[in-house]
């Protein structure tokens, strides 16, 4: 997976995590049930995928190609991060790393709506 990508979230604390599902052993057909993507992340840019402290299974049954979506939630406001993904497949077998991708959890002053004007 080289096109994960991660933007500022809408919501305090937030962030937006984007990828295109490789195919079941490599790049054809679909992951079938049982299959899951790990992702893994910190606010330390240094830090290698085994020594990060935080990460998120998501079980998934999914056709090679297909873009998905999650939130990431309850983050220190104004940080950075930094995210990693792997997927397996049922048996489970690993893909490669992907790309490190970063972005800052969402930060909205008290009192204010999300910066819009009214």
């Amino acid at each position: 997976m080289n096109d994960f990508s991660a933007a500022t979230g809408s919501g305090t604390g937030e962030i937006d995590l984007t990828w295109s599902s490789p195919g079941d052993d490599g790049s054809s057909g679909a992951l079938v049930s049982g299959s899951q993507f790990l992702i893994k992340y910190s606010s330390v840019s240094s830090q290698v995928w085994s020594s990060m402290n935080y990460s998120r299974y998501i079980s998934t049954a999914v056709s090679q190609g297909v873009i998905n979506s999650l939130t990431v939630t309850g983050l220190i406001e104004r940080a950075t991060y930094y995210f990693y993904i792997r997927t397996a497949d049922e048996r489970p077998n690993w893909s490669p790393l992907s790309n490190k991708t970063t972005a800052w959890a969402q930060f909205n002053p008290s009192g204010q709506s999300n910066g819009l004007m009214t």
